[in-house]
């Protein structure tokens, strides 16, 4: 799993695009009923509209919705050996951000 952010330092009222790259590593083997999650997004971003997502199989649908006021998840059926999923999300640096060190984990 990787997570990137656009920036690493921001201003109130700047956006941050985030990237979220989850790859099935392990051979012969696949993740079935698939969940990730970002659901403890930092109270000094604010998360937009906009959630999309790539997926390896165009048949094998995604669906990404928010997940409570600070957080989204992706559910799909399945992600075969060496298949990633990449989930694009975007935030707004809140007033909450000013003078903080934050830290946001998947």
């Amino acid at each position: 799993m990787e997570k990137r952010a656009s920036r690493y330092e921001w201003r109130v009222g700047e956006r941050v695009d985030y990237t979220v790259k989850v790859t099935q590593i392990k051979p012969n083997a696949w993740a079935q009923d698939l969940v990730i999650s970002d659901t403890a997004i930092p109270d000094g971003l604010q998360l937009l509209d906009g959630l999309t997502g790539e997926e390896p199989n165009p048949t094998e649908h995604l669906v990404i919705a928010r997940e409570g006021a600070h957080g989204w998840k992706c559910t799909g059926p399945i992600l075969q050996y060496d298949e990633s999923v990449i989930i694009h999300f975007k935030c707004l640096a809140t007033k909450d951000a000013n003078g903080g060190e934050w830290q946001n984990y998947v």
